[in-house]
């Protein structure tokens, strides 16, 4: 929009410098002096008008000069402050994309922190288990070792049991001992062992 309002301007600056070469050319021509520029590019030389100081038709160009500059300048400024809105708005875009990367960021920091926490509670049940596992396997090998030891012993009580049956009680203990000296067993011995009692 203002590079169009711009380029208006300059159509009519030009417009305007024709119309007082044209006015001049036609009205006064001893008002103005040609003169002429090298053009470098072109090789070419276009002759310029150049107005007499003082004359009415050099403050008409010097108004219209004057005023196409205010323009020009309105313009300029006009152009800088929509710049600056501009420039401003993408500063605001930008700095609203920050906060939003960083609510983002802020977010995802959350999760994964929440992640963390629930990863951290997971192992820690995970490790709770395998403890409780270890106990209950402690403690079936601890179960299994006293059953086994009290089978072992029951055994044992009962061998002691049959054992006893033909152990030889104190109130048969000296017929026992006659029992067996009457009747010697051969142990391989050479003399024969007395019986109690006897000379």
């Amino acid at each position: 929009m203002l590079a169009q309002q711009h380029l208006l301007a300059v159509q009519e600056l030009c417009g305007l410098q024709r119309t007082l070469a044209s006015m001049v050319m036609t009205q006064s021509p001893a008002l103005i002096q040609p003169y002429s520029t090298a053009d470098a590019s072109q090789k070419t030389e276009t002759p310029r008008l150049k107005i007499k100081r003082g004359s009415p038709l050099y403050h008409t160009h010097m108004a219209r000069q004057k005023a196409f500059r205010r323009d020009m300048n309105q313009v300029l400024q006009q152009w800088r402050s929509e710049f600056a809105l501009l420039k401003h708005q993408e500063g605001v875009k930008a700095s609203g994309a920050a906060a939003a990367e960083q609510r983002r960021a802020s977010q995802t920091g959350a999760r994964h922190q929440v992640l963390n926490q629930f990863t951290e509670e997971l192992r820690r049940a995970e490790l709770d288990e395998e403890l409780a596992q270890i106990r209950l396997r402690k403690a079936q090998r601890a179960e299994q070792r006293s059953a086994m030891l009290a089978r072992q012993e029951d055994d044992r009580r009962a061998a002691l049991l049959e054992a006893s049956r033909h152990w030889i009680s104190r109130e048969t203990l000296v017929d026992s001992i006659n029992h067996a000296l009457d009747n010697p067993k051969p142990f391989g011995f050479t003399s024969n062992i007395p019986k109690l009692g006897s000379p």
